[in-house]
């Protein structure tokens, strides 16, 4: 999958409130980012991972600053996806901040919790990321989380005894000579 593809099936599923093919393309995009070894998969799969988050908490789409949050997001992901199908990294990555801090914004205005939805949702894809055969430091350093803060979760889940999918060296080398159209 091309990466605006991936950008415009978030933006879709988003837009529809379909939380269970956030779920399936934040999962897909840890594969991704293990498989590639790359930290734009894996931010990819968290803000995927955070949207499906959102959706799920009834204050947050219920309230009246939902509306305006959930349009700046939808703008800003068909940003991203346009900068990804054009090839233009820079831009794209600026778009894809421009979602982490609607997601930032949303969470701090009507957020529960201390720690915010985005950085939750970081540590949790970046345990399926180990889960899926990466090692602990690059699941952390992928997703930009605390080692120690990565082991602390890893250590109250069984997530990682869940997923019975490892990712070889070989199987990496044959996702990326696929992604650049090469066949061997």
């Amino acid at each position: 999958m091309q990466l605006f593809e991936l950008v415009k099936d978030i933006k879709n599923a988003f837009a529809k409130a379909d939380t269970i093919s956030l779920k399936d393309l934040a999962d897909l995009s840890v594969k991704n980012a293990v498989l590639l070894d790359s930290s734009t998969f894996a931010e990819i799969s968290s803000i995927a991972y955070a949207l499906y988050k959102i959706l799920t908490k009834r204050h947050i789409v219920e309230s009246g600053l939902w509306k305006k949050a959930k349009k700046a997001i939808l703008n800003a992901l068909e940003n991203a996806r346009i900068h990804a199908e054009e090839q233009k990294e820079k831009l794209f990555l600026e778009d894809l901040k421009k979602v982490t801090s609607n997601i930032y914004e949303i969470d701090e205005k009507l957020g529960h919790y201390v720690q915010n939805l985005l950085d939750k949702s970081r540590i949790k894809q970046a345990s399926a990321a180990y889960a899926y055969g990466a090692s602990l430091s690059k699941a952390a350093s992928l997703f930009n989380v605390l080692k120690k803060d990565l082991q602390e979760y890893i250590g109250k889940t069984t997530l990682h005894d869940e997923i019975k999918e490892k990712f070889t060296i070989g199987d990496r080398l044959k996702r990326l000579k696929e992604l650049l159209g090469e066949r061997n």
